[in-house]
């Protein structure tokens, strides 16, 4: 606005009436900083609580989510002593998959086959 806007809004006023506008306009600038402070402070805190409510349930996740396999991890042991290929090895059938796999191992460090790729991963084969 150009200083002849104020000009001609103030004419026939008495100092009184342009006094109480000048001290009601700034009382409404105030609040209006303050309104847009506390607007502001408001997004930045909605944006803290949702980071922290994506953690809580990446935490949660990554509690529960073991728990499920278990729980699968069990039942299909469940299956398999009883029902499944393996079920002739019977309670020892976790035994013998372990047992496998050590094996497995302990064949491949005795063999110590030359693999370019793997020898060169592992400086120490």
């Amino acid at each position: 606005m150009a200083a002849e806007d104020w000009i001609e809004r103030a004419q026939g006023l008495n100092p009184a009436e342009a006094t109480s506008q000048g001290i009601s306009a700034l009382i409404l600038a105030i609040f209006g900083i303050a309104i847009t402070i506390s607007e502001a402070f408001s997004d930045g805190l909605a944006r803290v609580l949702g980071v922290m409510a994506d953690f809580r349930d990446f935490v949660a996740a990554f509690f529960q989510s073991p728990i499920t396999i278990l729980n699968e991890t069990a039942d299909f042991t469940a299956f398999s002593l009883t029902q499944g290929d393996w079920a002739f090895f019977g309670p020892g059938t976790w035994a013998v998959g372990v047992a496998s796999i050590v094996f497995g191992f302990y064949v491949w460090t005795v063999l110590d086959p030359d693999i370019p790729i793997i020898d060169n991963l592992l400086p120490w084969r």
